[in-house]
């Protein structure tokens, strides 16, 4: 086990826990080129988002004490930075969709820093998200299924790591399929969902995809580069005492960071068994961005979460659930929110609340209810 690990990620130096500094790849250059990059509202010294909702506790007494209400902003240093300037929107207000070449962000809008940071679009680039112990676990687990020509570089999260991989081709939604399928003999899979993944499935969540973002890592010690052979040790401290039939068995299909995606067959069954959510062009929806456009939706969908959350057993949850996520799932996303994230926020409302079937329920009212509002455009 320990020879396969090493075999992905490289062996400790001579020093032992003195690891070698890793810059990480270089913004803008090989196959982070191209109109992939935006900014996105940092978080301050004690966690809370830089945006306006999230610092309303700086309010000033008199006496020099910040004795306002707490910042309540639902997504903390994620969500798109927008500002306005003599009463127009200016910055990111429908995410990824107006995303810029580095060399176009830098010139428009300054260097990064303070109250942004940067966001990069996993278009061709493919995320591994590991925000959990188990996560992590479940990552080691399949690590030596990941070729080393694959890994642009590895960096801290707040809550975790994130394993940047080159693997162009892919949309979210054959991605999931791919990993579904590929893992199913080894006991399942699922992106977020422990209860889906089960207790000897995989719970990894990967990422990929034009409407997707992720933070950028940067000089903040949250989030930094690692070197592989740091990694590497993690990797392979997780691993003690794990027996051999928990690691991914043999399969007929290999992992999707090794699998040729520019090959006729693979493009075709990509595009065949693509779309979803994360692929839909969001560039022609007509909301402002404003930070109010913003707030408001986010606050529209937590008020009808309330409601789910005091419903009672057999009062039609799951069709709440489905319904919440059509009208405001959909304007959350068309204010620009990531579909990613108000999926998220909707999966664990319904799972505080008790009702089945959740992920499917979430998907197709959320899906259904972005498309009606693009149609209407």
């Amino acid at each position: 086990m320990a020879t396969a690990l090493a075999e992905g990620w490289p062996a400790l130096t001579e020093r032992g826990q003195q690891y070698e500094i890793e810059a990480g790849p270089q913004p803008g250059e090989g196959p982070l080129s191209g109109p992939r990059w935006l900014y996105v509202w940092n978080r301050d010294a004690l966690g809370e988002c830089c945006c306006w909702k999230g610092s309303r506790r700086l309010q000033d007494d008199g006496a020099g004490w910040a004795t306002g209400q707490a910042g309540n902003c639902q997504r903390p240093g994620k969500h798109p930075w927008v500002t306005k300037v003599d009463g127009e929107a200016v910055g990111f207000a429908h995410g990824a969709a107006d995303a810029l070449e580095y060399e176009q962000l830098i010139e428009r809008f300054g260097t990064p820093g303070g109250a942004r940071q940067l966001g990069v679009v996993l278009d061709d680039v493919l995320v591994v998200d590991l925000d959990s112990p188990r996560a992590l676990r479940d990552f080691a687990r399949m690590s030596f299924t990941v070729p080393k020509d694959k890994i642009l570089g590895v960096s801290t999260s707040p809550r975790g790591y994130h394993v940047w991989l080159d693997v162009p081709g892919w949309n979210q939604r054959a991605l999931n399929l791919w990993m579904t399928q590929w893992l199913a003999g080894s006991g399942g899979w699922s992106g977020t969902d422990e209860a889906e993944a089960g207790r000897r499935g995989f719970l990894v969540d990967v990422r990929t995809g034009t409407n997707r973002y992720v933070v950028w890592p940067g000089q903040h010690p949250d989030r930094r580069w690692i070197s592989r052979a740091e990694f590497g040790q993690v990797l392979a401290y997780t691993l003690v005492g794990m027996p051999a039939w928990r690691m991914v068995a043999d399969s007929d299909r290999q992992a999707p960071w090794a699998v040729d995606t520019g090959s006729d067959t693979m493009a075709a069954w990509i595009e065949r068994e693509g779309g979803g959510a994360g692929e839909l062009d969001l560039s022609g929806l007509t909301f402002d961005g404003s930070q109010s456009e913003l707030e408001g939706a986010w606050a529209e969908l937590e008020r009808w979460i309330e409601r789910l959350e005091t419903a009672e057993a057999g009062s039609g949850r799951n069709n709440l659930l489905n319904q919440i996520a059509y009208h405001s799932g959909g304007r959350a996303v068309a204010a620009g929110h990531s579909p990613e994230d108000v999926e998220k926020r909707l999966i664990a409302a319904g799972h505080a609340a008790g009702t089945h079937g959740v992920s499917a329920t979430v998907r197709s009212g959320l899906y259904a209810g972005i498309r009606k509002i693009q149609s209407a455009r």
